[in-house]
């Protein structure tokens, strides 16, 4: 298992999304541009960014 997010493939962030439990919005990266470099350094990509390109119904996005 690789664990530097930078080198992560858009396949290994989805692989990621369904280990975390949201297997439902996973399949929506597909072909999205999302990948661990995205991630890690692009400076808007924040939460609300990455529940968005999960499609994530903004009533379900919770802040812990």
């Amino acid at each position: 298992m690789l664990l530097d997010v930078l080198v992560w493939s858009n396949e290994r962030v989805i692989k990621w999304v369904k280990h975390i439990g949201l297997d439902d919005y996973a399949e929506n990266l597909r072909n999205s541009g999302i990948h661990g470099a995205v991630i890690a350094l692009d400076d808007n990509f924040d939460a609300s960014a990455f529940a968005y390109f999960l499609q994530i119904p903004s009533q379900n996005v919770q802040v812990s």
